[in-house]
């Protein structure tokens, strides 16, 4: 994932994000609306950095929906 910044060129940062929730859009087919993401501690806890609900296509949201809606599990 790239992340833009104002860091230098010579610099380029990669973050290694978990889903850790998702939602959906109310539609008239279910799809995904925003994802919240975070960082994984060493001690295994979850920092997390927020939410992404924009800059999908809807073909993108429906294969998000697809892929992450077998993972469901209780909170």
């Amino acid at each position: 994932m790239e992340i833009p910044s104002k860091l230098p060129p010579h610099i380029t940062p990669k973050l290694d994000l978990v889903i850790t929730k998702f939602g959906e859009r109310k539609n008239a087919y279910p799809d995904l609306g925003e994802l919240v993401v975070a960082l994984k501690r060493e001690n295994g806890s979850y920092h997390i950095l927020g939410s992404v609900g924009v800059g999908f296509s809807d073909d993108e949201r429906m294969e998000w929906h697809k892929r992450l809606s077998p993972m469901v599990v209780e909170s």
